[in-house]
């Protein structure tokens, strides 16, 4: 028999943001879809929402819509830390990146992420959970 963990609007993805500098997501981002702009600029720095804050239940998914010279970072906010597990997996079937040991970021990586490079991160009470794919191996890291 399953339990209910939690509750949140949202699950179904139906809203869809851009995402082109830094930001600290928040309860009410829940069920968003971000499309990130990989800038030439500046790294990006996105923080998933203090665990705190939120139910089961939370999740988000993160497409890169633009590449360039910068890295992305989504991390797990400071003081919680390491709480992010999952794996990527690469369409060009030479690998992917893969986490099950807690760590606590996940980079689109500078010059090699492409469009189109997605994950998806989804909260459990405890651990965030991350799973998504990339076009060729080593666009994206969890670390």
């Amino acid at each position: 028999m399953s339990t209910k963990l939690g509750v949140s609007h949202g699950w179904d993805y139906k809203r869809v943001e851009s995402l082109s500098a830094d930001q600290q997501l928040l309860a009410g981002d829940a069920g968003k879809i971000f499309m990130v702009v990989q800038n030439a600029t500046s790294a990006l720095d996105i923080q998933l929402p203090e665990i705190a804050t939120i139910q089961p239940g939370w999740k988000a998914k993160f497409i890169l819509k633009t590449a360039s010279s910068k890295d992305v970072v989504i991390s797990v906010a400071d003081d919680d830390g390491d709480l992010m597990f999952g794996m990527i997996c690469s369409a060009d079937a030479t690998g992917g990146e893969s986490a099950d040991t807690a760590v606590d970021e996940l980079t689109f990586i500078a010059s090699k992420a492409a469009p189109g490079d997605w994950a998806e991160i989804e909260f459990d009470g405890d651990y965030f959970y991350v799973n998504g794919m990339e076009h060729d191996n080593d666009h994206m890291t969890i670390a």
